[in-house]
């Protein structure tokens, strides 16, 4: 039986490639991120037909809520659960949805998504999640899936979205000092499980397959492309999101042996040239969605 997770007070054991998951700097990062992926891929739930007709809706590793909140002030007849192991994530979303009114639409969580969800079977019409490779190693999908599908209704749909897609591992930029430490952190999730593949992090390239191999019917993938650039919205997002991401994953780094003893300097470096006209990072993404059969 899997051991309680204290609901607040303290941290959580947890996966996560973020050592102090609960740092409010990891926050920020996942408050930024969460904007900038949504925007990039068009909507909160693009690629999904007919979306208004979802009435109960899980999203998986929530974090501060982002995503919940958005998505519940664009469609006011869902009643959307957020779930997230970091009690402080979980405090920081529920306050926002008392600031934004939302509270009686959505519900906030701690729950850790790696032990059976704390939810009935055939509950939720669209079961969320994005970025799970932030703290899912390899090994770990097929099981998780398979508990995503458990909770969905049948006819329901399952939805995960991540970094990369089946050609690239995910950033590319022509900075060359953001490559090399981007190129550090992917040699550590290879390293600590997250990944297969020293140049790609995660499983973006296979959702479809992992998600035929759970039990989804109808399946389909869609990859994104997205572009940031010096000099605007874009360009300053993803500025502050390399210089919290690269403070925040230094330990992983260290611990994995895939830094160097000039980190400090290149991050630095990496900081200077992302500020520089003509810099610019192209996101690829996959968002893959299933829906589960009925009995």
């Amino acid at each position: 039986m899997p051991t309680p997770i204290d609901p607040r007070g303290k941290d959580n054991p947890s996966t996560y490639f973020v050592h102090n998951q609960h740092d409010e700097a990891e926050m920020i990062r996942l408050l930024l991120q969460d904007q900038f992926i949504t925007a990039g891929m068009g909507s909160v739930l693009a690629g999904l037909e007919r979306p208004e007709a979802f009435q109960h809706v899980l999203d998986v590793a929530c974090g501060p809520g982002g995503w919940v909140l958005e998505t519940a002030a664009l469609y006011p007849t869902m009643q959307i659960t957020g779930i997230d192991i970091s009690w402080r994530m979980i405090e920081y979303a529920r306050a926002q949805a008392q600031a934004r009114r939302l509270a009686r639409q959505v519900d906030f969580q701690v729950m850790d998504a790696m032990h059976p969800l704390q939810f009935s079977d055939n509950t939720f019409d669209l079961v969320n999640m994005r970025f799970a490779s932030s703290f899912l190693h390899l090994k770990e999908w097929p099981v998780i899936l398979n508990e995503l599908l458990r909770v969905a209704r049948p006819g329901g749909t399952v939805r995960v979205t991540e970094s990369g897609s089946d050609q690239t591992g995910g950033p590319t930029s022509n900075s060359p000092t953001y490559e090399r430490m981007l190129s550090m952190l992917l040699c550590a999730g290879e390293k600590a499980g997250y990944g297969d593949h020293p140049q790609r992090w995660g499983v973006a390239h296979r959702l479809d397959e992992l998600l035929t191999e759970a039990g989804c019917q109808q399946v389909q993938m869609r990859p994104y492309r997205l572009e940031f650039v010096a000099g605007t919205a874009a360009g300053e997002s993803i500025y502050q999101d390399a210089m919290y991401m690269f403070q925040n994953t230094r330990p992983l780094i260290d611990t994995w042996g895939c830094g160097s003893t000039d980190y400090q300097e290149l991050y630095q470096q990496m900081l200077v040239e992302m500020q520089q006209p003509g810099f610019h990072v192209f996101w690829n993404l996959s968002s893959a969605w299933g829906i589960k059969a009925h009995d």
